[in-house]
């Protein structure tokens, strides 16, 4: 497959990419930050200042990415 075949991380959700350390973007609870979109962005950090820029609550909600189509590729 080639060409932007998946919009999110194979096996995405076994991984933990919650920089608890990072206060500026804190994870929130019960929410994954693995690879989503086009460029499949991860980290907490990345989808809070993502969110940020795009007007977004990208923490809280990070499947948006993943869903929404516009936002998927905003991200990017």
């Amino acid at each position: 497959c080639t060409d932007f075949c998946y919009v999110e991380e194979i096996n995405g959700r076994s991984k933990n990419y919650c920089d608890r350390s990072n206060s500026e973007y804190p994870c929130a609870p019960n929410k994954g930050y693995y690879g989503r979109g086009p460029i499949q962005i991860s980290w907490n950090y990345n989808y809070g200042a993502a969110g940020r820029s795009l007007g977004s609550d990208l923490l809280g909600n990070p499947d948006i990415v993943a869903n929404d189509p516009m936002i998927s590729f905003k991200t990017a």
